[in-house]
């Protein structure tokens, strides 16, 4: 590996480190809920009907991952989501976005565009974008393909 490559990945481990911390930061003092609910919230709004199976928002959230049954708890108890039978499947469980939970994440998605904005894109070329996004894409699925292999 090379110097390089080596500087490259503690500059990005250490921006990203700051970057979470920042956002949680800026979406608690705008919203009063952390980057972990936004995590969680988003992924639920962007499903058909603003619900989705327990199971298969575990596997797309990035920051709550092993705590999802938890924070899905504390934004029921915030009445921002609502667990409820599957309407395909009565067995199964899907969390809904609760009325109150739509005015909630159009504000928490105002803010955290806003943080998007002002600390990451307002740094970066529309070619720095691309550049990123190419290469983040890639190691990411390669990651997760070993991560796969892994668990089997």
């Amino acid at each position: 590996m090379s110097r390089g490559h080596r500087s490259a990945w503690y500059h990005t481990l250490n921006a990203m480190t700051a970057l979470i911390e920042l956002m949680d930061r800026e979406l608690q003092a705008d919203c009063g809920v952390p980057l972990a609910f936004y995590d969680v919230m988003v992924e639920v709004y962007r499903s058909p009907g603003h619900a989705i199976r327990m199971n298969e928002l575990a596997d797309r959230v990035l920051l709550s991952r092993s705590w999802i049954t938890r924070r899905v708890r504390q934004l029921e108890d915030a009445g921002l989501l609502a667990r409820v039978a599957a309407p395909d499947d009565h067995r199964g469980i899907v969390a809904q976005i609760t009325p109150h939970g739509l005015e909630v994440f159009d504000a928490m998605e105002r803010s955290h565009s806003a943080s998007i904005r002002r600390h990451f894109a307002a740094h970066l070329s529309g070619e720095d974008a691309r550049v990123i996004d190419r290469a983040f894409r890639m190691i990411g699925t390669q990651a997760r393909h070993a991560l796969g292999e892994a668990d089997q």
